[in-house]
């Protein structure tokens, strides 16, 4: 595969009403949803 430019689109929302707080923003080992996912597509 050649190198070049890569776009994704990562839907980070919703309320998360069952867990108290927006999805996002939920804490795995440290860090917040979002930061995870924004890890597995810098990789």
């Amino acid at each position: 595969m050649r190198g070049g430019a890569v776009w994704a689109v990562i839907p980070a929302g919703g309320r998360g009403v069952r867990m108290g707080r927006k999805k996002p923003g939920i804490l795995i080992a440290g860090q917040p949803v979002l930061r995870w996912t924004l890890d597995v597509f810098e990789a």
